[in-house]
């Protein structure tokens, strides 16, 4: 019997070569992946500083010899993510005591807490387990009062038991206002990935 070897990698197109690798031999480890020989990847907060063990942070790669370090006419965009030797793709992440990281998701796709930004990716995918879904969405919106708003959109048909709810609360409890929202099915990406569609389940969700 052939044994089958996975990987998983991250990378880009700006880079030559991956910045993070990982074998998949542990379900419960395949999102932590290690910097591979050759590379340097580190989180860092708004301000350029190296961020510590399980703090999140942004995520860095220093530029190597054969990666990309402008885009073609479009000086504006090169600013943004080639800086001071280092390439920002724009991803969170977090780095663990071993030197393994894990990405949590865009930089953009964040909830503003009280002035502190948290990732939603490792959120949802803790409620989905949670709730047995196969999508949660997770967006915060100030009120007309200036308080934070916080939507769980879920797509399912069925309301969420009560005990459910209340965890959830716990998980949110930095959030004055939760509003929860039931959506049969989330509008997706045309391509191969068939992923969440966000801007268009916000727009959604907005109108509702």
């Amino acid at each position: 019997m052939h044994q089958h070897r996975v990987f998983i990698s991250y990378g880009s197109t700006e880079l030559a070569s991956p910045a993070l690798v990982g074998l998949i031999d542990n379900l419960q480890e395949m999102h932590w992946l290690k910097i591979p020989e050759g590379r340097c990847v580190q989180i860092v907060d708004e301000l350029g500083g190296i961020c510590e063990a399980d703090q999140e942070g942004l995520l860095r790669v220093r530029i190597e010899a054969l990666d990309a370090t402008e885009y073609v006419h479009d000086p504006e965009a090169s600013q943004k993510v080639f800086k001071g030797g280092y390439f920002y793709p724009g991803d969170m992440a977090v780095r663990r005591e071993d030197g393994r990281i894990r990405v949590l998701g865009r930089s953009s796709d964040v909830l503003n807490v009280q002035g502190r930004k948290l990732a939603v990716a490792p959120l949802e995918q803790a409620l989905m387990d949670r709730l047995g879904l196969s999508a949660v969405c997770l967006f915060n919106e100030l009120d007309q009062g200036g308080a934070d708003v916080i939507w769980v959109v879920l797509e399912t048909a069925t309301p969420p038991a009560q005990s459910h709810v209340a965890w959830l609360r716990t998980q949110l409890s930095g959030f004055e206002r939760i509003r929860m929202i039931c959506c049969p099915d989330f509008p997706r990406t045309k391509t191969g990935t068939h992923k969440v569609n966000r801007v268009a389940l916000r727009q959604m969700v907005a109108e509702l």
